[in-house]
């Protein structure tokens, strides 16, 4: 009898070594954590023409910069019914004057996303552009005449989760951020326009959550 159990005893300690080993972890990974990374500046410029002219004008915004640099973004992409899908991302590390982007991709959908787009391209891609000042009133195009920029976007289906950059999105101005809102800054925002004041963008962007509209 004592042979017996030498021989069954080695068998069962094998077979439940097995039976551990086959089992399989099924517990559902989390998707990646979101990150961003977002730079913004805005360049003023007046023509010389009104240096003489409007003098106070000239001096005071001609060669102003203004400068975001921030991690502290709300970002979402959505894909609505009628086959857009909307890209939106708002800078929450200045406070009340936050600016924000509306991307929509025109007639696609998260599978049949192309890995790169034009954003000057306004056939398949509509921007616009917002800017809060301090009393919360806001400057805002839609349909914004793009001078230039790149979207870059890939869709991850296991999460559900999107990730690309925004390369060098520039568009046009009539403001200066710490010097708005004014009484009277039609003159100023004029002049800005017209001599090429521009907004330049970059965003980096990973795992940003997906839904739908």
């Amino acid at each position: 009898m004592k042979k017996c159990l030498h021989l069954i005893l080695p068998v069962t300690c094998i077979s439940l070594l097995l039976t551990t080993s086959c089992k399989k972890d099924h517990t559902e990974q989390p998707p990646p954590p979101v990150t961003a990374t977002f730079s913004m500046k805005d360049t003023l410029i007046i023509e010389s023409k009104y240096a003489t002219q409007f003098p106070d004008i000239y001096n005071k915004y001609n060669g102003k910069t203004y400068t975001v640099n921030s991690d502290n973004l709300k970002l979402y992409v959505l894909e609505k019914i009628n086959d857009d899908v909307v890209f939106y991302f708002e800078d929450l590390s200045s406070g009340i004057q936050k600016p924000s982007f509306h991307i929509t991709i025109k007639d696609t959908d998260f599978s049949s996303l192309l890995p790169e787009y034009n954003l000057a391209d306004t056939a398949h891609v509509e921007v616009s552009c917002y800017q809060q000042f301090t009393d919360t009133t806001k400057a805002y195009r839609t349909n914004e005449k793009v001078k230039s920029g790149t979207l870059k976007i890939s869709y991850n289906n296991k999460y559900k989760t999107a990730s690309g950059a925004i390369i060098n999105l520039s568009t046009p101005i009539d403001f200066y951020v710490p010097d708005d809102p004014q009484p009277n800054r039609i003159l100023p925002g004029v002049l800005i326009l017209e001599g090429g004041s521009t907004r330049t963008v970059s965003l980096k962007f990973d795992s940003v959550r997906s839904d739908d509209l």
